[in-house]
C-alpha cells in the first residue's frame, strides 16, 4: 500500500505491541483504520468532483467552439450572398452602359440627310448607283455656274 513490505509491516506492530500494550493496541488499530476509511473517502469525493469540472468545462469549450464555427459559417453565408449581388448588380450595370453606348453608337451612325436615310439612289435600268448630283434641287450657287439664263 505505501510501499511496506510485509517485515516492516510486522516489524511496526511488534513496535505499537510493546509501546501501546496489548490492551490498546485493537483499539487504535480500529481508529486508524477508520482513518485510512474516511481518508479514501474523501479522496474519492474530490477526484470525482474534479472529473465533473473537467467534464463540465470541456463540454462548456465545444458548445463554445461550435457556436463560434456557426457564426463564422453565417458570416461567410451572408458575404458570399453579397457578393453576388454586388456581382450581379455590376453586370447589369456593364450591360446597361454597353447598351446605352450601342444606341449612342447606332445615333452616331444614322445619317441626317433626308437623302442619306433613304439608301443609295439605283438607277432602275442599269441596277448601278446614280450620281447625287442629278437628283439635288438646283442652288443659287448652281445657277450662277451654268450662267443663270432660264427664262
Amino acid at each position: 500500500m505505501f510501499g511496506i513490505g510485509t517485515t516492516e509491516l510486522l516489524v511496526i506492530i511488534l513496535v505499537a505491541l510493546v509501546v501501546l500494550g496489548p490492551s490498546k493496541l485493537p483499539e487504535i488499530m480500529k481508529t486508524v483504520g477508520k482513518g485510512f476509511a474516511e481518508f479514501k473517502r474523501l479522496s474519492t469525493d474530490v477526484k470525482s468532483t474534479l472529473d465533473a469540472e473537467v467534464s463540465r468545462a470541456e463540454r462548456e469549450e465545444r458548445r463554445k467552439e461550435k457556436e463560434l464555427a456557426e457564426k463564422k459559417a453565417r458570416v461567410r453565408e451572408e458575404s458570399a450572398k453579397k457578393a453576388e449581388k454586388d456581382e450581379a448588380s455590376l453586370v447589369e450595370e456593364r450591360a446597361e452602359a454597353e447598351q446605352a453606348n450601342l444606341s449612342k453608337q447606332v445615333d452616331d451612325a444614322a445619317p441626317t440627310r433626308p437623302e442619306a436615310q433613304a439608301g443609295p439612289v439605283v438607277d432602275a435600268q442599269t441596277r448601278g448607283p446614280v450620281a447625287e448630283a442629278a437628283f439635288k434641287a438646283p442652288t443659287s450657287a448652281d445657277k450662277d455656274k451654268s450662267g443663270g439664263d432660264e427664262a
